[in-house]
Parts: structure tokens; C-alpha cells; sequence
């Protein structure tokens, strides 16, 4: 039994494949794209519980698929985690969301991004509970 959907968008390929990997093997059903822009296209059909976004990508940031995203009904209020280097959380911090946000300073580990999603998943299940 899968735990819940996460998209995964992140342009450095070993990053991809570590939390793809990772993820899916604490039972997660993963979406990992390479390209922002497929993002806007997968991400409504795939329904994601969590999208995790790098915040620095060629072609669109993470915080501009995060606002192209929220122009989708339906995707408005998945939580965001955004993988940032040093010094990036300030940039999380002056947006303002419709849903929550966290990041995680890179490099990732396993034990940080496992305890951060299962912190967001089950804020969702609350949320739909009520």
C-alpha cells in the first residue's frame, strides 16, 4: 500500500535519483521530473500529497513553478518542500503561500527529508479529516 504521492522536481540527476530512490522505498508513489516546465503539465494529473522543488533550476526557479502551481485549483494547497542551498531560506520566507512551505538546506539527508514529509503528510490528513 502506497503512503501518499510525491512530485519531485530537481534538476541535478544524482539529487533525483537519491530521493526518488529513497522515498519510494519508505513506500511513497513518486513523480521525479528533471524539467520545471513538465511540472505545470504532470502535476495536476498526478494529484502529489508533497511536491519537493529545487529552488534553483535552468529555465524557472522554484519559487515561479511554486506561483505557476497555485494557479491550479487543485494544487493550491500542496505543501512544498524547497531544497535551497545556505543562505536561500530567506527567499522561502518573503513569498507568501496558500500552502505550507518548509525547505531543506542542501546536501539532503534521508533522515531530514523522511521526517519532513511525514510531518506534511500527515498535517494533509488532518486537513482532510476536517
Amino acid at each position: 500500500m502506497k503512503r501518499g504521492k510525491i512530485l519531485i522536481v530537481d534538476d541535478h540527476a544524482g539529487t533525483l535519483e537519491f530521493l526518488s530512490f529513497f522515498l519510494s522505498s519508505e513506500g511513497y508513489e513518486i513523480l521525479p521530473l528533471a524539467d520545471p516546465r513538465e511540472v505545470i503539465v504532470q502535476a495536476p494529473a498526478f494529484q502529489p500529497d508533497v511536491l519537493i522543488i529545487d529552488l534553483w533550476m535552468p529555465g524557472m526557479t522554484g519559487l515561479k513553478l511554486h506561483r505557476e502551481l497555485g494557479k491550479v485549483e487543485s494544487m493550491k494547497k500542496v505543501p512544498v518542500i524547497f531544497l535551497a542551498t545556505d543562505g536561500d531560506e530567506y527567499l522561502t520566507w518573503s513569498h507568501t503561500y496558500a500552502s505550507p512551505v518548509e525547505y531543506l538546506l542542501r546536501p539532503v539527508s534521508g533522515a531530514a527529508i523522511k521526517r519532513m514529509v511525514g510531518t506534511l503528510m500527515a498535517r494533509n490528513d488532518a486537513m482532510k479529516a476536517t
